[in-house]
């Protein structure tokens, strides 16, 4: 199992508005910052095993999605203590 997770927030973008060959970020997860499920919410499929491949993730999602301004980089350690609303510890942040 990997260790680490990222979560991150991006602006809705309309599919035929996306620049040609632009990627098209699916959110649509329960974001436990809000507690509310939220569409502009991405944490699906970006799991890894060390810091260095999850900053090199928030770099690739910057580089292919900008039109939809992903923001609010969060990283989270399944070994880190869990915070007090029960979620995984988050051990990173940044915000754009």
């Amino acid at each position: 199992m990997k260790r680490f997770f990222l979560e991150f927030d991006f602006d809705p973008v309309p599919y035929e508005n996306l620049p040609e060959g632009e990627g098209w970020l699916t959110g649509g997860v329960w974001d436990y910052t809000k507690q509310e499920h939220s569409p502009t919410h991405s944490g699906i499929g970006w799991n890894g095993n060390s810091m260095k491949t999850m900053k090199a993730y928030i770099s690739r999602i910057k580089k292919n999605y900008p039109s939809q301004h992903p923001h609010n980089f969060r990283i989270f350690d399944r070994e880190a203590p869990d915070e007090p609303c029960g979620h995984v510890g988050e051990i990173y942040f940044q915000a754009e």
